[in-house]
């Protein structure tokens, strides 16, 4: 018994160690390379801190809500983005504007962060593994990998545009996009609460009622959602006729990158199914297949369209990759049995 817990500790000291050692290395290697490139430094600092250190910092609170602690996991969820923007505005009161500031301050605070809640994990379970927290692990990575995909996808559309469209109009993209994405604040609740459930339909092979409750909460989460783009686009007009008077196109993008929110939200669910269904893999190959999707449609629109064409093939490049989850999920899940 002692060699096998002394053998726990070991493994969970190297993963831990293990991911600390790929944040280290990754601000390294950022830092020491892109020292004489100041824009590319800022653009992967963002990716680095949007797409990795804070989304596995929210990651490790679902397995609080995976255990049941759901108001330990909720404290943790309201933690993890209140530290940015509690960083974030002191950067700006103490460094100004300066977004090389931003990055460090914000990529630091976030790395201290994730070792607290990796240390408060470890002090919790003894500094040990047992076989059901190494399984988690297992089907954990790649789910990781798909969050960080995801918050890459979602952020990189503003830096790929900015290739073809002056810093004026790609600010001016960056805040539709912004006002969208708090829309689908309404969907991803529901989806938090139904979580759980998905595992327990799973773990009984129950598959019509898996089928069932995916659907009802995408179906639970749209007039929400709807009325949350209403809201969103009634926004975005007052700050238009108000303080961002100058942002001619704002309107339309939201309008425009509202339709994502939907589509996204049919998304989360056959995602989470996937997860649930011990398909992370499966799940990690359709986010990336949707990730290079939007990149490209993005890309290339945005260089002959501009920012209006690029907001309507993010739309067509999220509807096709919606349409692929849905069918994956309907033949490799729900008619698996």
């Amino acid at each position: 018994m002692v060699a096998r817990n002394s053998g726990q500790r070991i493994a969970m000291s190297l993963v831990i160690s293990l991911l600390l050692g790929v944040l280290l290395i990754t601000t390294v290697t950022t830092a020491v390379a892109l020292a004489t490139d100041r824009d590319l430094f800022i653009a992967l600092g963002v990716l680095v801190i949007e797409g990795l250190v804070y989304p596995v910092c929210s990651f490790i609170a679902l397995g609080d809500l995976a255990s049941g602690r759901i108001r330990t996991y909720l404290i943790v969820s309201v933690i993890v983005p209140a530290t940015k923007l509690g960083i974030s505005f002191l950067s700006f009161i103490v460094f100004g504007p300066n977004m090389i500031f931003w990055v460090l301050t914000v990529g630091i605070g976030g790395v201290f962060l994730l070792i607290i809640l990796l240390a408060r994990e470890g002090i919790r379970s003894g500094w040990a593994f047992s076989r059901l927290e190494l399984d988690w692990l297992r089907r954990g990575i790649p789910f990781g990998l798909v969050g960080s995909i995801s918050a890459t996808s979602d952020n990189i559309d503003r830096i790929s545009i900015s290739w073809s469209l002056n810093d004026f109009e790609t600010g001016v993209y960056g805040a539709g996009a912004k006002l969208v994405s708090f829309a689908m604040l309404p969907a991803r609740a529901i989806g938090v609460v139904v979580y759980p459930k998905y595992f327990e339909l799973t773990n009984t092979n129950d598959q019509r009622g898996l089928r069932k409750l995916a659907w009802k909460t995408v179906l639970k989460g749209l007039p929400r959602s709807f009325i949350a783009i209403i809201l969103t686009i009634c926004l975005a007009h007052i700050l238009q006729i108000t303080i961002l008077s100058s942002y001619d196109n704002l309107m339309i993008y939201v309008a425009i990158l509202s339709l994502l929110v939907p589509l996204k939200s049919i998304q989360y669910a056959m995602g989470d199914v996937l997860y649930a269904s011990n398909r992370a893999k499966s799940r990690l190959l359709l986010a990336s297949l949707s990730a290079v999707l939007s990149l490209s449609a993005i890309s290339f629109s945005a260089s002959i369209f501009g920012g209006v064409g690029a907001a309507v093939a993010a739309v067509i490049a999220v509807a096709i990759s919606t349409t692929i989850y849905i069918s994956f999920v309907e033949k490799c899940v729900f008619r698996s049995e």
